[in-house]
């Protein structure tokens, strides 16, 4: 049987073990390690051919990858455009092909945190598209073209897998959009008054641009074979400036000109903006008294907003799919004050 001191239960033994461990940590002096392998003096680089050529793996954060070559590109500016990268892809998007562009709207911060956020944005998406099949075509680069003049866009192309069950072609490129290249920037053209913010406008211009470009000549992809979907915005100022913007568009059902120019060449999904519904869209909380009657009228159209106007309502009566994929910061709290009312 171990013996025992009179301070407790632990064994002498036990006690004289801990004290050598102790001891050892103190006095012993750890050599240092040495490598007789010789220092990399010049960093390797490949040299890759075609669209996707910039190192990044797919862990990596898009945006840094694509700064370490984007400022000392010697490449003509001919060979960064969208219309390049269309050249390039026309003939995979043929008439027995759909094309699927994915533009993923993350903040350009340049904090740890924000390039953190965009590390595990990346990972979620192509997790998400190795779910749906698409596997990367080129895991170990990536590509990018610029774009509205001085805003560059990194780009991965991926493919489906299992296309021969499908009996179709199924192409998807996944852009990274810096999201205040669309919340800050005033698009000429646009009908938004002033220099205010235009980012549906401008998704809407880029979505356009790649729909006319990567169809064959003088002949634009059809909404059959081409959409384009954003997972964003990446934060809740930007869909403010969305709300803002899209007051000035008429409801799609007001318009009966068909050649009107709609900006609902888009669907947005958006995990990331959590801010308040009821802050956001100017609306009555259900606590106070309604101001007047409103019978007949949209909730979304009276001022203040009734509470039954939702994002994704505000959105569909102006021809905008917007499908919010997580719960506003106030619609958590009450769930959180709820439940605690139960203990």
């Amino acid at each position: 049987m171990a013996q025992t001191n009179g301070f407790g239960s632990l064994p002498v033994t036990g006690l004289v073990a801990v004290l050598l461990a102790i001891a050892g940590a103190i006095l012993w002096k750890t050599a240092p390690l040495e490598v007789n392998r010789p220092a990399v003096t010049v960093p390797l680089t490949s040299d890759e051919i075609g669209l996707q050529d910039v190192d990044a793996r797919l862990w990596e954060d898009p945006f840094a990858a694509i700064a370490r070559v984007a400022d000392s590109d010697q490449e003509p500016d001919a060979n960064r455009t969208i219309a390049h990268v269309c050249e390039q892809l026309r003939e995979r998007v043929r008439a027995n092909a759909k094309f699927l562009v994915v533009g993923v709207m993350v903040s350009k911060a340049p904090y740890a945190d924000g390039e953190e956020q965009r590390r595990r944005a990346r990972y979620a998406v192509v997790s998400g598209l190795n779910v749906a099949h698409f596997v990367p075509e080129n895991g170990e680069h990536l590509g990018y073209f610029r774009w509205g003049g001085n805003t560059t866009v990194a780009f991965e192309l991926f493919r489906r897998k299992n296309r021969s069950v499908l009996g179709f072609d199924l192409v998807s490129m996944v852009l990274w959009l810096e999201d205040e290249a669309f919340s800050s920037v005033h698009a000429t053209g646009s009908r938004m008054p002033g220099v205010a913010p235009t980012p549906v406008f401008r998704l809407n211009q880029l979505a356009q641009e790649i729909k006319t470009n990567c169809g064959a000549v003088g002949v634009p992809l059809d909404a059959a074979h081409f959409q384009f979907q954003v997972i964003g915005p990446a934060q809740s100022s930007t869909v403010k400036a969305m709300i803002e913007e899209m007051e000035q568009e008429p409801n799609a059902n007001t318009v009966a000109d068909e050649t009107y120019p709609r900006l609902n060449a888009v669907d947005f999904y958006s995990p990331f903006a959590t801010a308040s519904e009821t802050d956001l869209l100017h609306r009555r909380r259900e606590d106070e008294p309604p101001p007047g009657r409103n019978e007949g009228i949209s909730p979304c159209q009276v001022q203040p907003r009734e509470p039954a106007c939702s994002l994704q309502r505000f959105f569909a009566e102006k021809g905008v799919r917007f499908a919010p994929a997580s719960a506003s910061d106030d619609r958590v709290t009450v769930s959180l004050v709820e439940e605690l009312e139960t203990r």
